[in-house]
This record gives structure tokens, C-alpha cells and sequence, in this order.
């Protein structure tokens, strides 16, 4: 059986889920135009969970950074979840087989250019 995005997100909220994702749902290093297509599907996955968001006193919304190992892509990310204003942020686009030193370069980048939320 395939379950379609749209039909994940319903049922986490009907299921009474704390958090929607938006990412591309695909692991793995892949080559550049490879991440800008999962960025740009993240991105538009990003905008449906903003108009799907009915619950936002019951479930959390995080838009997540991707990118990959390109900080052009990882800085358009940034610039689109930002200019969105959701509540919390996530650093993705990560698959965990990259050396240290790039995964942590990517998390360093990602995390300057994320706006700093309070606890309220």
C-alpha cells in the first residue's frame, strides 16, 4: 500500500501526532542536482504543512534546513523557512556517512543563519 504525503500528515494529526515533518523522506548522500530536488521538495512540503497546521496549541511545526553538503542550497533553505516564521526549526539534509568535519561545517552553517526562539 502507498501512502501518498498529503496521507501521512493526516493521519499523524489524526492520530494525535506532536510534530509534521517536511522533509524529502529520502537518506543517503546523493549528487548536487540530486539535493536541490529534495530541497526544493522539502520546501514545498514546508509550505503544505504550514496551510495543514489546524493544531498548533496540540502539535509542534518544525521546519527543517536541507541542503546537503552545499551551503548555496542549505542558505536557500534557511532564507525559506525563516521568511515562513514556524514556531521551531531543524537541521536536516544530513545522512550520518559524510566525514565530521562536513557534517558539523553543515551544522554550523545551518545553525548561524536559524533565528533564535525563546522558551516562553
Amino acid at each position: 500500500m502507498l501512502i501518498v504525503w498529503d496521507q501521512q500528515e493526516r493521519l499523524r494529526r489524526d492520530l494525535g501526532s506532536s510534530a509534521m515533518r517536511n522533509s524529502a523522506g529520502q537518506a543517503g548522500i546523493c549528487p548536487p542536482s540530486c539535493t536541490l530536488q529534495r530541497s526544493l521538495i522539502s520546501a514545498r512540503r514546508r509550505r503544505r504543512c504550514i496551510a495543514a497546521h489546524s493544531r498548533p496549541n496540540e502539535q509542534n511545526l518544525f521546519a527543517i534546513v536541507q541542503g546537503g553538503l552545499d551551503p548555496a542550497l542549505r542558505a536557500i533553505s534557511i532564507r525559506d523557512l525563516v521568511a515562513r516564521d514556524t514556531p521551531g526549526y531543524a537541521i536536516g539534509g544530513l545522512a550520518g556517512g559524510e566525514s565530521k568535519d562536513a557534517f558539523w561545517r553543515m551544522v554550523a552553517i545551518s545553525a548561524a543563519g536559524e533565528p533564535v526562539r525563546g522558551r516562553g
